[in-house]
């Protein structure tokens, strides 16, 4: 098996191939995909912010009148 390497995009779901590769068209490959992690994910920190910011568009809490019995009742439910 013979390894080779370039960089390219995804574009809806196509893989542009470069024209280097002629040779190689019309062949049986495997394909394996790096991507760069600082480029593509998000941080835990990150997506805690933005589901509380969603919590906050939808009034997640608003209908409870006393939280902390709320708070008892849900840990009463854990045993």
């Amino acid at each position: 098996m013979k390894a080779i390497e370039f960089t390219t995009t995804i574009d809806e779901g196509i893989i542009r191939v470069p024209q280097n590769m002629k040779p190689y068209y019309n062949s049986r490959v495997r394909v394996l995909i790096l991507t760069d992690e600082s480029e593509t994910s998000i941080s835990k920190k990150e997506k805690l912010s933005i589901a509380i910011k969603n919590m906050e568009k939808i009034s997640m809490f608003s209908n409870i009148d006393n939280p902390t019995k709320w708070q008892k009742t849900i840990r009463n439910e854990w045993e």
